[in-house]
């Protein structure tokens, strides 16, 4: 889908259950998916390890340091929230409301490799999903948005930050405990 020569970004074919999510680069539509890879090459290498992952669950994997020999297929976890354990009008039991279904990823890549500083804007929107309203473990109560800044990764650390807004969709009541 992208591929400047120093960062990657790519689908990749993944059997979770959560629906695939809507990918725009640069305003452009690049179809759907359920899995979001991004690779950024390694100086005077051909390797371009994972530096960030994302799945239509609303989780994340993030390379955790320097680039190990061989790659590791994995780093640090996270999942995008809030988190909400409570009662709502659609799900009167108490219900954990923990993860999103991703609904659209939009990236913008205008403002990579200016300088060395130079940083990958991430846009994501996760809605409530009507045939998952029953199955009390999305974030199906909320409206959901994401602005995420992946800055150049460095030997030694990734650096993701995550500004995240929620709207309540029905009434919820949150367990006090």
């Amino acid at each position: 889908m992208f591929n400047n020569g120093v960062w990657v970004i790519k689908k990749l074919r993944a059997s979770i259950p959560e629906d695939p999510f809507e990918v725009l680069i640069n305003g452009e539509s690049m179809g759907m998916t359920k899995l979001l890879s991004f690779a950024k090459r390694v100086p005077d290498t051909s390797r371009f390890p994972q530096v960030l992952v994302l799945y239509s669950s609303g989780y994340l994997r993030l390379k955790a340091g320097a680039d190990p020999t061989p790659p590791l297929p994995f780093g640090q976890s996270l999942v995008l929230g809030p988190a909400i354990f409570g009662t709502s009008a659609s799900c009167p039991k108490k219900t954990l409301f923990f993860h999103p279904q991703l609904e659209r990823v939009s990236i913008d890549t205008f403002q990579l490799n200016q300088g060395n500083t130079g940083r990958m804007l991430i846009r994501i929107t996760g809605s409530p999903v009507p045939h998952l309203r029953k199955s009390g473990t999305t974030s199906q109560i909320m409206e959901l948005t994401w602005l995420l800044t992946l800055e150049e990764p460095q030997d030694l650390a990734t650096t993701l930050h995550v500004a995240g807004t929620f709207e309540f969709t029905e009434d919820v009541i949150p367990d006090p405990l």
